[in-house]
């Protein structure tokens, strides 16, 4: 994986999981509550992503919010229920 920051991880995956669910970053705007001004700024990876905007896209789109988390995340979340 090329050395990217977490911000724009989130906004290339946010967006393709936005596409290949059919849907506009406007509809999904609407569908979450969040301005598309806002929503648009983070998937560019210029605004700070929330776990509340996290929860409301996984809402919003139908996909488990862990979708949304990149991969190192999810092996830490693994390693700490091996324990």
């Amino acid at each position: 994986m090329r050395n990217v920051s977490l911000q724009t991880w989130f906004g290339h995956n946010a967006e393709k999981i936005i596409k290949n669910k059919g849907m506009t970053k406007r509809a999904v705007s609407e569908k979450c509550g969040i301005p598309y001004s806002t929503l648009n700024s983070m998937l560019k990876g210029y605004r700070a992503v929330t776990l509340d905007t996290v929860i409301a896209l996984s809402e919003a789109t139908g996909e488990a919010p862990s979708t949304f988390l990149p991969p190192q995340f999810k092996e830490q979340n693994q390693a700490l229920a091996d324990a």
